[in-house]
């Protein structure tokens, strides 16, 4: 399956997938239909009577070899002299009864086709589409100023009805922080608050906190306890604005659902604040949509869906060198 997918790429599978879906509703619908023949033979036996009247019709409207239709006709007029009805003459072509058996022979096939190549599928139609956003702003963060002095980080803000996955959205970026840069000194939340917990600075904490609700300011001799405590200089609080999941069925049929669309929306916010004189250093913000689609349903979890989201933040953080343009001296 993976080796499939590969060769198709996201844009074949989803193809495939949708001819898939296609091909298995006119299975459906025939089957349907065989069962209303089936359940009401009277209905049955005037339709093939229309169908066949109508295929007589236009073969002999189109029909290149008239002696040859009058011959057959007149065999079958012989049989069934007594009976002028065209629709029952024509029931007793032996052509027609071919192409009959060979109509159903060939629906069969695509049918037994199309439930084999869906099978191998269904392993590999997961296809992942990212819609990063993200907005930036250096204000005095000093190059490589990380590096040499660490982070800490706070408690996370959010919107009302988020407050239980502060912990998560602090614990998912602390970890694709790690990752990315494992040489950083970095305070995970645990760390930090435990530290002011121990140091008698819960009472004071909470009051920045409650503060900056209001405010959006971090009182500055807080922040330089903090981050004497913690050993590091830049404070970082995350803000989680919108974090929304949302499925949408594709091709469904009788409650079966051949594809399954998972769009996932975070919004984040990242403000990192400077321990010393109590000025924001760096900020930036990101808004990801993840759009999945798949033979089964299984969501994007919130801790993919952050670190996808801290991958593209962490990176504007750390930008990479620019590489000096070579110049090629004459020989």
């Amino acid at each position: 399956a993976p080796w499939v997918s590969r060769r198709l790429g996201k844009i074949g599978s989803n193809i495939v997938s949708r001819l898939m879906g296609l091909l298995l509703a006119a299975i459906a619908v025939e089957f349907i239909a065989g069962g209303l023949r089936g359940l009401f033979p009277a209905l049955g036996y005037k339709l093939e009577q229309t169908r066949l009247s109508a295929s007589a019709h236009n073969a002999i409207q189109t029909s290149t070899h008239p002696h040859t239709l009058t011959t057959r006709l007149g065999i079958a007029m012989d049989k069934r002299r007594n009976d002028s009805s065209l629709a029952t003459v024509l029931m007793e072509l032996p052509s027609r009864v071919n192409l009959q058996s060979l109509s159903r022979s060939k629906v069969l096939a695509m049918s037994v086709a199309g439930l084999i190549v869906m099978t191998l599928l269904s392993g590999c139609a997961v296809t992942t589409q990212s819609y990063p956003t993200t907005l930036v702003q250096s204000v005095n963060m000093e190059p490589h100023a990380l590096q040499t002095a660490g982070i800490a980080f706070i408690t996370p803000g959010t919107v009302t009805g988020q407050e239980e996955d502060k912990q998560n959205l602090a614990l998912a970026f602390t970890d694709a922080l790690k990752q990315a840069h494992p040489d950083l000194h970095i305070v995970s939340l645990s760390e930090t608050l435990g530290i002011i917990n121990k140091e008698g600075l819960a009472e004071e904490y909470k009051k920045m906190y409650e503060d900056s609700r209001l405010t959006g300011i971090f009182n500055r001799d807080t922040l330089r306890k903090i981050s004497h405590q913690t050993g590091a200089r830049y404070i970082a609080q995350l803000k989680l604005g919108v974090f929304t999941q949302s499925t949408q069925s594709l091709w469904g049929f009788l409650g079966f659902n051949l594809s399954i669309t998972e769009i996932t929306t975070l919004r984040l916010f990242l403000q990192i604040w400077d321990g010393e004189n109590g000025t924001i250093a760096w900020e930036g913000s990101q808004e990801l949509t993840l759009s999945s689609n798949q033979i089964k349903q299984s969501p994007v979890s919130f801790k993919d869906t952050v670190e996808r989201s801290a991958q593209e933040l962490i990176a504007r953080l750390f930008p990479a060198p620019a590489q000096p343009l070579a110049i090629n001296s004459p020989k």
